[in-house]
């Protein structure tokens, strides 16, 4: 396979850069402009309803669009290409505002309460009446401006998740006092909020998501999205403060840089994967503030093809809006939180149309991205290996941690499998049969058909081609434990892996390959199980311990990618007391099958052949 790096083609600069970028957002904004009509405070998007009711889902799917379209109506105002359609936009967005604003009006957009989805709309809702301004704000009659600062002002005092929701109470009472709605005490709410949020940093830029314990693109989007913005926004008031914002994005880019294919496909890990690219907003927030990690060149392009891999797939519902999905519709993927509007968070990935077309961001050459050539690259907080291989993306997961709300709410497979992957994806629970295995280990619960997977990793080494955790498979409430240490190694298509412990009850164990979407072909031997498609072949070899291998399939859908997948596992018999089980599994391109052979294990060392090549593997002694 050729590395993407050798046939570098730089894409548009300077004011065709900014264009590109503005013609995506046109092309999402249409079908919304359809659905415009008098008498509205939301946008009647169809899809599934969240667990936050209609008033909070018709002010999110309000709030988010409007940022898409302050952003598209500002660049075509730089750009001098508004026209009657602008016009007619803007009256619509003024006559949403009127009425969603006004409490006697039956399109009242409702009542902010303590730890409602409410807030989370502010944030995105202040910074679209900040982008377009000129349009959106200033042409308010005297009136409505009232009504909204009212609106808006529900935040002040509000209780919310101790997590990256702190800045929508900072967002919205920045705003306040901005335009001449602030009461004693606002700016030191502000400054409490901000220093909350500090404390949730831990190394390099990366946060972890307050209560929810979680890393994942809410770093980007979040925390450096929100913080650049008000940096850039509101930092004058605090100057050191803003530079401690600047810094820290500083530190955070280069790994974040690592996440993206050279497809622009982002790592699937975590949570909100429904808002597609959004978390590439960084790149041009971080312009705004003068930081120049890429650089712009690399920054821009990361950008480019993020936006434009989603804008290759079906990602469309009935309407021509945004699904909820990944590359094509799919609502199981989205979280309880989501309703039909969530998915135009994703216009946060176009922040750059807040930008200039003369700033730098857009005028330097476009450059190759870090997956555009082969590299790995360890970060502290996670404990993650990104590895970069062949425009590829992958996290080598040593941590991976969430909390009990996560357990009960989304699923800690969104975070704690052992490898995550660009142009493979992964699976979604199933539902009552528990956590898929792909790419990880899990328990089977005693006396039922029910998979646990890990919750909170402790990642004790994180080294190149090689990672060490601590874990205990097993959920609150039941009578389950099983202490894993697993050690992991990668080398060429294969990755081996260790598992050492003790299970404190009879448990069986499953271990998976990468789950292939629409399969070509799936076989099973005493040993090996495979599977493949157009693109790739998956196998797993039960080394120790394992002593049953198998393939799952589809029976309803689990992949982001598609409704059908095949998964080949192994599985052991029933383990009570101490262990050691091994297995490894590899992804590499069809018709081009690469050969693992174990030759011996013994105490710490496990001595493969991969292609005939001879490899040890040394670890602890592997005695159960």
């Amino acid at each position: 396979m050729t590395n993407p790096a050798e046939a570098f083609t730089p894409g548009p600069a300077g004011a065709d850069a900014y264009r590109h970028f503005l013609d995506a957002a046109d092309r999402l904004v249409r079908p919304l402009i359809a659905l415009m009509e008098e008498g509205q405070s939301s946008l009647p998007i169809a899809g599934r309803e969240s667990n936050h009711g209609d008033a909070a889902d018709r002010l999110e799917a309000f709030a988010r669009p409007l940022l898409l379209l302050s952003l598209w109506l500002r660049g075509r105002r730089v750009l001098g290409l508004a026209d009657d359609t602008d016009a007619f936009v803007i009256r619509w967005a003024h006559e949403a505002m009127k009425r969603g604003s006004t409490r006697s009006d039956p399109a009242y957009w409702g009542t902010l309460t303590n730890y409602h989805q409410h807030a989370v709309e502010f944030a995105i809702f202040t910074m679209a009446l900040d982008v377009a301004r000129e349009e959106l704000w200033d042409g308010l009659d005297d009136g409505t401006r009232d009504s909204v600062l009212r609106f808006i002002a529900q935040i002040r005092g509000h209780g919310g998740h101790r997590n990256n929701h702190l800045f929508f109470d900072v967002f919205a009472l920045e705003f306040l006092m901005a335009n001449g709605a602030a009461e004693p005490g606002d700016d030191v709410a502000v400054s409490h909020h901000l220093d909350e949020l500090e404390c949730m940093h831990r190394k390099e830029g990366w946060f972890i998501d307050g209560a929810n314990e979680t890393y994942d693109h809410y770093n980007a989007y979040a925390f450096h999205v929100y913080g650049l913005w008000w940096a850039h926004k509101q930092g004058r008031r605090d100057p050191e403060r803003a530079e401690r914002w600047i810094k820290l994005a500083t530190e955070f880019l280069p790994s974040y840089a690592d996440l993206y294919a050279s497809t622009g496909e982002p790592v699937p890990l975590g949570r909100s994967l429904t808002y597609r690219f959004n978390g590439v907003g960084v790149f041009p927030m971080a312009a705004a503030n003068g930081i120049d990690v890429g650089p712009y060149g690399a920054a821009r392009r990361i950008c480019r093809a993020c936006i434009d891999f989603f804008s290759r797939f079906p990602v469309e519902q009935s309407q021509g809006c945004l699904s909820l999905g990944w590359i094509n519709p799919f609502e199981r993927l989205a979280e309880n939180y989501s309703c039909a509007g969530s998915p135009y968070w994703a216009a946060k990935g176009l922040l750059m149309l807040a930008l200039d077309p003369t700033h730098a961001f857009f005028t330097e050459a476009e450059r190759p991205m870090p997956s555009e050539s082969d590299g790995e690259r360890h970060v502290k907080a996670p404990g993650w290996a990104i590895v970069r291989r062949k425009g590829d993306s992958m996290v080598v997961n040593a941590g991976g941690g969430s909390s009990m709300s996560i357990l009960q709410r989304f699923g800690p497979f969104k975070w704690g499998k052992l490898v995550y992957r660009t142009s493979v994806a992964g699976l979604m629970a199933a539902g009552p049969e528990g956590d898929p295995c792909d790419c990880g280990l899990v328990a089977k619960l005693e006396g039922t058909e029910r998979f646990v997977g890990r919750h909170n990793p402790i990642p004790i080494a994180v080294e190149s081609d090689r990672i060490v955790c601590q874990y205990q498979l097993g959920i609150p409430y039941e009578e389950m434990n099983a202490s894993v240490r697993t050690h992991l190694w990668w080398r060429g298509d294969w990755f081996i892996a260790l598992h050492l412990g003790v299970s404190y009850q009879p448990t069986v164990f499953r271990a998976g390959a990468f789950a292939l979407a629409d399969p070509t072909s799936a076989s099973q031997e005493r040993e090996i199980a495979t599977a493949a498609n157009d693109r790739w072949r998956t196998e797993t070899k039960a080394l120790l311990g394992f002593n049953v291998t198998g393939v799952s399939e589809a029976t309803g859908r689990q992949h982001l990618y598609s409704d059908k997948h095949a998964l080949p596992y192994v599985e052991s018999g029933v383990v009570d007391g101490r262990f050691a089980l091994a297995h490894a599994w590899s992804l590499g391109p069809t018709g081009v099958p690469s050969v693992l052979e174990a030759d011996r294990i013994a105490g710490g060392t496990l001595e493969i052949r991969i292609d005939g090549s001879p490899i040890a593997l040394t670890a602890e002694p592997w005695d159960a």
